[in-house]
């Protein structure tokens, strides 16, 4: 089964917020169906590696409200219920994340004042620790080996004065 992120309101996007919500599709193809419902965005779906939780950017737009901060998110899958905030206790939008193999620990990349640094946040849920802040420029492209014998973080860096190179 495939799960994305997808618009059916491009046609608003001159004017107002547009959401996007999660779909999924059968891996033999067929009709895409919607898994989400509520108003706002969701990005970068991923499922843990026991396909049993389904993690995501939620940006939950609150109407009247000018900024709108996504949040690292899950639900249960297939099942489906209530979205749980991963990273509690946040004041940051998270850009990209990645579940290491045992889907105990999340790693997620958060841009803050020109940098991007990388914290760890359980994914029983809790308030992320900063692991890595660089003194310029950030982290990109994470990615986790999901057979390494440990975690193994691989990622890119770049600033403004160095080329990217993979870190």
């Amino acid at each position: 089964e495939i799960v994305f992120s997808a618009t059916v309101e491009h046609w608003n996007g001159a004017f107002s917020q547009v959401n996007y919500q999660l779909w999924r599709l059968p891996a033999e193809g067929g009709e895409a169906t919607p898994v989400t419902s509520e108003k706002g965005g969701f990005r970068e779906p991923a499922f843990s590696a026991d396909g049993k939780t389904l993690y995501f950017n939620y940006n939950p737009r609150v109407e009247g409200e000018v900024y709108n901060l996504a949040r690292f998110s899950k639900v249960a899958w297939p099942a489906g219920g209530e979205i749980i905030q991963v990273a509690r206790d946040f004041d940051r939008e998270p850009e990209r994340f990645q579940i290491t193999p045992d889907g105990k620990t999340a790693y997620i990349l958060v841009p803050e004042s020109g940098k991007t640094n990388l914290y760890s946040v359980p994914t029983a849920g809790g308030k992320p620790a900063l692991v890595m802040e660089p003194a310029t420029g950030g982290y990109g492209a994470l990615s986790i080996p999901q057979k390494a014998a440990k975690p193994l973080l691989i990622a890119n860096f770049s600033s403004s004065v160095s080329p990217q190179e993979i870190v």
